[in-house]
């Protein structure tokens, strides 16, 4: 898979937003019928390869215990924690080349799901 493709893939499943400087904002149902967002970027690694960036929401900065929400976020397979926006979020990096559509839904909902997890225990 490209970063094209991964963008067509989005666009054609997804509602989404493209606020410009290479992000796309995706939203989706939730099983319990919330809706959950993420957004996925391009990163470019040092040795030429493409890689994909997703961050899920965890709630805002000063709403968050953040040392509850680190501590919690090591029970979860996925990446860590970095702030964007004065948000906390669920942040993982995976590589492009190799991905398939059902490898990029596993880590949308792993990533969304953790990022859920931790806003429910990390709420200050």
């Amino acid at each position: 898979m490209t970063w094209d493709e991964l963008l067509s893939y989005a666009r054609a499943n997804y509602e989404h937003q493209e606020p410009g400087d290479g992000y796309i904002f995706i939203s989706f149902p939730n099983p319990d019928g919330s809706y959950g967002m993420a957004s996925l970027s391009r990163i470019r690694h040092p040795i030429g390869t493409e890689w994909m960036e997703i961050c899920a929401p965890v709630g805002n900065v000063g709403e968050v215990d953040v040392n509850a929400a680190i501590n919690a976020v090591g029970s979860h397979p996925c990446g860590g924690l970095s702030v964007a926006a004065d948000m906390v979020m669920v942040r993982h990096v995976v590589p492009i080349a190799s991905m398939s559509d059902l490898e990029f839904e596993v880590h949308r909902t792993t990533v969304t799901t953790a990022a859920r997890a931790l806003s429910a225990i990390a709420q200050a």
